[in-house]
C-alpha cells in the first residue's frame, strides 16, 4: 500500500514538473506598483529644521509688531543738515506745562528744530519767544527745510518779501498733530447714518384670525315697496367662519431724515368666509342654504411714519405707525343649489379706517436690496361694512414681510 503511494507521488510530481501558469499583466502592474511604493524612500524632515522653521516665523512675528508699533507711535529719528552732519535728536512729543521753557544754551540762539518742537508742545511758544529765528536768505535759498549747525548759529537776516513767496510752506508739528487728532476724533465720533433716499416696497401680509368662529345676528334686507317681497338678495345670515385674511403691497418709502421716514402705495386685500342663510332671486324666490362662501376684496391706501432704532450695514431695527383707508370693490356670495352655482355681488358704501402700530427689522443683503419682516397690530373702526374677520375681530396682529428695493 505505501508502495502504491510513493509511486502516485512520484508520478504526479514527475507529471507537473515543468508546469507553469500564466499570470494577467493587471495583475502584475498592480505588484509593481505595490513593490515601488514600499520601496521608496520617505522624506523625513530633521528635527533643527522644523525648530528653524517655527524661530523664523516667531522672529518675523516680532519683527512685524515692532514695525507697526514704531510706525503708529513717534520714533525718535535725529534730523540732518544738507552737509550730513546730526542737528538734533527730536524726542518723543511730551506734555510741556505753562511753567516749562525750552531755553537754548549760554550764548546760543535757539534752532528752527527747536522752535518746532516748542510750537508742536505748546501752540504759539515760537511766537511768544522773546528771541524768534528768522532764516536768512542763504538758508532759504540752500536748505528750505532744516538749516545747518552753522547756520543756525549765524545772525538773522530778513528775508525779502520774494524769497519768502518762492521758500516752501511745510506744515509745523503742531498742526500735523492737530491734522491728525482732528481725524481720529471725526472717525470715532460721527455716527454712522443711512443716506436719504426713496425706495420701493412689494410685500405680503397675512392677518390674525383668533375669532375663526362667530354668530352674527341676522341681517335682514329692505322690503320692496308696497309689494311685501323683500328686494333681492342675502337674508338671515349667521355662523361665520372666517379665513385668514391675505394682503398684497406695492408702496413706495421715502427716507427724509436719518432716522426718519414716511411710507405709502396701494393694498390688495382678500377676506374670505363661509355662513348660512337665505338668498331671495329677482323672481322673490327664497332659497336657503347652509354653506356659503362669502368672498370680500379691499382696495386701501395706507400712511405710515418710520422710526430707526438702531441699524448697521446688515441690519436695521425700526418702528412705524399709521393709518389707512380702504374701500370694498368686491363683495359675492356663491353656494350650490340643486347642482347649479348661484353667485351675487351686494355693493358696498363707506370705507373701512384703520390705525396700526408695529415694530420691523430690515436685513440688507445689498445696499439696493433688503427684506423687511414688520408684525403688527392693528384696529379696524365700525363703519357699517359687511360682516368679516374686521367687524368680528376689529383688533388683530398681522405679519408683513418683502423686499425693498433701494435708489
Amino acid at each position: 500500500m505505501e508502495d502504491i503511494e510513493k509511486n502516485l507521488d512520484l508520478l504526479f510530481r514527475e507529471a507537473f514538473a515543468d508546469a507553469t501558469e500564466e499570470v494577467s499583466p493587471a495583475v502584475w502592474a498592480g505588484v509593481s506598483r505595490g513593490l515601488a511604493k514600499a520601496s521608496a524612500p520617505k522624506a523625513v524632515f530633521p528635527v533643527w529644521l522644523r525648530w528653524a522653521g517655527l524661530s523664523l516665523a516667531a522672529a518675523a512675528a516680532v519683527a512685524l509688531g515692532v514695525f507697526l508699533f514704531t510706525r503708529s507711535g513717534n520714533s525718535n529719528l535725529p534730523i540732518y543738515n544738507n552737509d550730513g552732519q546730526v542737528v538734533a535728536d527730536v524726542p518723543a512729543p511730551v506734555t510741556v506745562t505753562d511753567a516749562e521753557v525750552v531755553a537754548p544754551r549760554p550764548g546760543e540762539q535757539p534752532s528752527r528744530s527747536a522752535n518746532l518742537l516748542a510750537s508742536a508742545v505748546i501752540p504759539g511758544a515760537a511766537e511768544e519767544s522773546s528771541s524768534p529765528v528768522i532764516p536768512s536768505a542763504a538758508e532759504e535759498s540752500t536748505s528750505p527745510f532744516i538749516p545747518s549747525a552753522a547756520e543756525d548759529s549765524s545772525s538773522p537776516v530778513i528775508s525779502s518779501e520774494v524769497e519768502e513767496s518762492t521758500s516752501p510752506v511745510v506744515p509745523s508739528a503742531a498742526e500735523e498733530f492737530n491734522s491728525a487728532a482732528a481725524e481720529t476724533a471725526f472717525f470715532r465720533d460721527e455716527p454712522v447714518r443711512k443716506n436719504t433716499g426713496v425706495s420701493l416696497l412689494a410685500g405680503a401680509n397675512l392677518g390674525g384670525n383668533v375669532g375663526s368662529r362667530s354668530a352674527a345676528p341676522a341681517r335682514m334686507g329692505t322690503s320692496g315697496s308696497g309689494s311685501g317681497i323683500p328686494q333681492q338678495g342675502m337674508y338671515g345670515l349667521d355662523e361665520f367662519k372666517y379665513g385668514l385674511p391675505i394682503s398684497a403691497t406695492l408702496g413706495v418709502k421715502w427716507q427724509f431724515h436719518p432716522r426718519w421716514a414716511v411710507g405709502t402705495g396701494v393694498s390688495f386685500t382678500m377676506l374670505p368666509s363661509s355662513c348660512s342663510g337665505t338668498y331671495v332671486n329677482g323672481a322673490g324666490e327664497e332659497i336657503y342654504s347652509d354653506h356659503i362662501n362669502h368672498f370680500q376684496t379691499y382696495v386701501g391706501v395706507p400712511l405710515n411714519f418710520y422710526f430707526t432704532i438702531v441699524e448697521s450695514k446688515a441690519v436695521g431695527f425700526y418702528t412705524f405707525a399709521g393709518a389707512a383707508v380702504e374701500r370694498s370693490i368686491i363683495n359675492r356670495y356663491t353656494f350650490h343649489k340643486d347642482g347649479e352655482r348661484i353667485r351675487y355681488n351686494e355693493p358696498v358704501k363707506g370705507v373701512q379706517p384703520s390705525v396700526g402700530l408695529g415694530i420691523g427689522v430690515d436685513f440688507r443683503f445689498t445696499k439696493f436690496l433688503s427684506l423687511y419682516i414688520d408684525p403688527s397690530a392693528r384696529y379696524y373702526f365700525d363703519c357699517k361694512q359687511p360682516q368679516s374677520i374686521r367687524t368680528a375681530q376689529p383688533f388683530s396682529l398681522s405679519l408683513d414681510a418683502g423686499l425693498r428695493f433701494g435708489f
